[in-house]
């Protein structure tokens, strides 16, 4: 992450900073406190314009020109049938698209928590993305922003969520600023959006996956059970970028074993395994690192200190065989 983190943070911190959920910290400007003692919104919800932002613009995405529409807005969030927050959300979507059940629909949100959807947007997926060298660092100053080649809009339209607090979400004036910073109001509040945007949008029929970065990968495992169990919505699949634990406790063997295959693709991606096994497509080599580290190794990582010197050279080798270490 480290490639756009410093780039855009020093951009937009001011626009897409989350209220500070350490104890102690100062409440934002213009937010009374509640009678209670915790704190009470402010009026920076009513600063959001009512309709939303409609722009057409034209990009070449792996090899594609598509012509597509950047949507920005907010919906509604309620309790108990009452407005309580406005969730922000930045859409793209491809035009002229008569039969929505054959584009998919990704679902995009970063971590923290705390975090605006700024870093997949901007970094990631989206059209357009900050300026990095070829190793994946920042640039001098100045940088800017460039047309993003791998986006993946050739293939799917996407909609980047801002979770309330994040972004340009926020809570309505008068309501408690932590309603939705608990593990499961999170998932609560990113849900109902799901379900109102997909009803407002017209794409039940559409594939629909989540993407969800860092602490988004919690929230996205969570969020599948949670709109399948509330609305009876579907998710055909979830992408988890730079995954947690998972609230998991597996223990420092099976987190090993379980992490071999990213280093594999990684460096395949780099070129850096052995000449039989860069040669091959990459899910065939991801299919014998899998192999390898659910059988072999976690078996002889479960035996720790009883493995012979040869078992264990042995299985320091093979590691090293698939993860490109020399």
């Amino acid at each position: 992450m480290k490639l756009f983190r410093t780039l855009v943070a020093t951009a937009l911190v001011a626009g897409l900073s989350m209220p500070a959920l350490a104890q102690g910290q100062g409440r934002p400007p213009g937010a009374p406190a509640a009678a209670s003692g915790g704190q009470k919104a402010g009026k920076e919800a009513d600063l959001l314009p009512n309709d939303p932002v409609l722009v057409k613009k034209t990009g070449t995405f792996n090899g594609q020109t598509v012509n597509f529409t950047t949507e920005l807005g907010w919906l509604p969030i309620r309790d108990e049938g009452k407005v309580v927050a406005k969730m922000f959300y930045v859409y793209y979507s491809k035009n002229d698209v008569t039969d929505t059940s054959k584009r998919p629909l990704i679902i995009s949100f970063n971590g923290g928590p705390g975090t605006a959807s700024v870093w997949m947007h901007m970094g990631f997926t989206g059209p357009r993305h900050v300026v990095y060298d070829e190793d994946g660092f920042q640039q001098k100053p100045p940088v800017g922003l460039e047309d993003n080649p791998h986006s993946i809009l050739d293939v799917a339209d996407i909609v980047y969520i801002d979770p309330i607090g994040t972004g340009f979400s926020r809570m309505v004036e008068g309501e408690d600023l932590h309603k939705f910073h608990g593990k499961l109001s999170d998932i609560q509040s990113i849900g109902d959006f799901i379900h109102l945007f997909v009803n407002k949008k017209d794409r039940w029929s559409s594939p629909k996956f989540i993407i969800g970065e860092s602490y988004g990968t919690t929230r996205a495992s969570g969020l599948v059970a949670s709109v399948q169990q509330r609305f009876q919505m579907w998710i055909n699949g979830v992408i988890l970028v730079s995954a947690t634990e998972l609230d998991l406790d597996r223990g420092p063997e099976i987190n090993f074993a379980t992490g071999i295959p990213t280093k594999t693709a990684t460096a395949w991606y780099h070129k850096q395994l052995p000449t039989d096994l860069q040669s091959k497509p990459l899910r065939d080599v991801l299919a014998e690192a899998e192999k390898f580290a659910m059988n072999e190794l976690l078996v002889g990582l479960g035996k720790g200190d009883q493995l012979t010197d040869a078992e264990r050279d042995a299985l320091a080798a093979k590691v090293a065989r698939y993860t490109g270490l020399s």
